[in-house]
C-alpha cells in the first residue's frame, strides 16, 4: 500500500532503480503547495504530527469502525474516513474485522497496517492522503483517486547528460585563411550536422519516457490510466512532468515538500511503496501531548471499544 515511509524525489526513485542520476536533484515547483494558503498548511502539519504519537494496539476480530474511532479520539488528529453506504458503494465495510498486535509503532503506520486489512478483499486496496482542507483521508484507493490534483516535476536535471565528442573535427587554419583572402565568403570548418541533432532529440525523448515508464512500475503500478486504472496520468511539456493524480500517489513520487526532507524516507516492501515519516526538532510538539507510547488491549470480541 502507499502511503508512509517520505521524501522522495524522482532522482533518489531513478538512483535506487540503477539509473545514474544525481540523488537530491531539486525537482518541484509544486503548483499543488503553492496554492495552499499558511492555514492549510498548518493543518496539514498539524495533521500529520498527531499521527506520529507512538502507540502499542493488541486487538482481535475489532470492528474497523471502533478501530478508526480509536486512532482519531487517541491522537487528535482529523481523519475522513471514507465508508460504504448507499452513496459510497466502493467505502470501507465499518465491520471489517481487524486484527493487530503492534508495539510502539507510529500512530500513522497503525493506521497503514489496519487499512491493509481492510483493503484486502478489494483488488487495489487501501490507503490514505492528505485532502486540500488539511485532514487525512483514508479509504480505498478507487474512492481516493476522485481526488486528484495537478503538480509539475521539473526533469531537466535528470535529464542532462554529458556530452562526447570522440570525432573532433581538425581544423587546418592555413586552409581556412586562403579561401577566405579576397573577401568571399569562406564555408564554416564545422559542418552542420542535422542528422545529430536529429538522433540527440530522439535520445532526449527515450530518456523521458525511460523516467515515466520508471515511475509508473514503481508507484502505484495498477493506478495510472496507461495500464487501465484511474488514479492519474502524466502528460510531457520540454523538460516537465505534469502529473495529474490522487495525493496518496504523489506522496509516494516526491514526499511532501512542507515537511523536513531529512525527516521523510521511502522504501519498498514487496509490490508496495511506503514514505514514513519523523518528528523534527523545527515541528515541534503538538498539542502538547507527551512523546509516550500507550498500550491498548481489548482482547476478543466484536463489540465497540
Amino acid at each position: 500500500m502507499p502511503g508512509t515511509p517520505a521524501r522522495i524525489s524522482i532522482a533518489a526513485i531513478l538512483t535506487v532503480a540503477g539509473l545514474c542520476i544525481a540523488p537530491g536533484a531539486p525537482m518541484v515547483a509544486s503548483t499543488a503547495a503553492q496554492q495552499d494558503d499558511p492555514e492549510t498548511l498548518r493543518l496539514k502539519r498539524d495533521n500529520l504530527a498527531k499521527m506520529l504519537r507512538p502507540i502499542s494496539l493488541s486487538v482481535q476480530d475489532q470492528p474497523l469502525g471502533d478501530v478508526m474511532r480509536f486512532i482519531e479520539d487517541f491522537t487528535g488528529a482529523q481523519l475522513d474516513i471514507i465508508y460504504m453506504d448507499d452513496r459510497t458503494p466502493e467505502g470501507l465495510d465499518p465491520e471489517t474485522p481487524v486484527s493487530l498486535d503492534v508495539q510502539n509503532i507510529s500512530a500513522l503506520r497503525l493506521l497503514e497496517l489496519v487499512l491493509d486489512q481492510a483493503g484486502r478483499d478489494s483488488f487495489e486496496g487501501a490507503s490514505w492522503q492528505l485532502t486540500s482542507w488539511g485532514s487525512i483521508e483514508a479509504g480505498l484507493k478507487t474512492s481516493l483517486n476522485r481526488r486528484q490534483r495537478v503538480q509539475v516535476y521539473d526533469i531537466a536535471d535528470l535529464l542532462l547528460e554529458l556530452p562526447d565528442y570522440p570525432d573532433a573535427p581538425e581544423i587546418d587554419l592555413q586552409s581556412v585563411l586562403q579561401n577566405n583572402q579576397g573577401g568571399g565568403g569562406g564555408q564554416s570548418p564545422f559542418g552542420g550536422d542535422t542528422q545529430g541533432n536529429d538522433d540527440e532529440e530522439r535520445d532526449l525523448e527515450a530518456r523521458r519516457d525511460a523516467i515515466i515508464d520508471l515511475i509508473q512500475a514503481i508507484v502505484e503500478p495498477d493506478q495510472w490510466q496507461r495500464n487501465g486504472g484511474d488514479g492519474g496520468n502524466i502528460t510531457v511539456f520540454q523538460n516537465t512532468l505534469i502529473i495529474r493524480a490522487a495525493d496518496y500517489m504523489h506522496r509516494q513520487i516526491d514526499g511532501y515538500r512542507f515537511w523536513p526532507s531529512t525527516r521523510q524516507s521511502a522504501t519498498g516492501v514487496g509490490a508496495s511503496r511506503y514514505v514514513s515519516f519523523s518528528l523534527d526538532t523545527g515541528i515541534g510538539t503538538v498539542d502538547g501531548f507527551e512523546n509516550q507510547p500507550v498500550v491498548v488491549d481489548t482482547g476478543g470480541g466484536n463489540g465497540g471499544g
